[in-house]
């Protein structure tokens, strides 16, 4: 009996530590990412907006996505910020895979269907 209580709570304690405590530490950084939004950075949205933050009030972000395309989102819609280190932002092209036409690059029309008849 007593060797069945301590296995119950090992498989306790580790089942907290796998799977409880990961998951508080990302709501409890996500938090802070919310409450330390400032006008003026760069961020990525829940729905995969890219922009930059032009208003913040209590509830509400105002997010520039183009030069005109103002969108207002609720705080907690904002997922990341991208930081200016020069990496690319997760999900650009130079992530793509291979087989993922560019529309970006200018030497690549769109056309290469892997065979090469002229």
């Amino acid at each position: 009996m007593p060797g069945q209580l301590v296995f119950f709570a090992l498989l306790f304690g580790a089942m907290y530590v796998l799977m409880v405590r990961p998951q508080q530490q990302r709501a409890r950084r996500q938090r802070e990412l919310i409450a330390a939004l400032a006008v003026g950075d760069s961020v990525v949205t829940a729905g995969g907006m890219i922009g930059e933050i032009v208003s913040v009030d209590d509830e509400r972000v105002t997010i520039r996505l183009a030069p005109g395309v103002d969108v207002t989102f609720l705080r907690g819609a904002i997922a990341q910020k991208v930081t200016d280190d020069g990496e690319p932002a997760l999900g650009s092209s130079s992530e793509a895979p291979p087989d993922i036409v560019d529309l970006n690059h200018p030497d690549d029309d769109g056309h290469d269907l892997g065979d090469e008849h002229s």
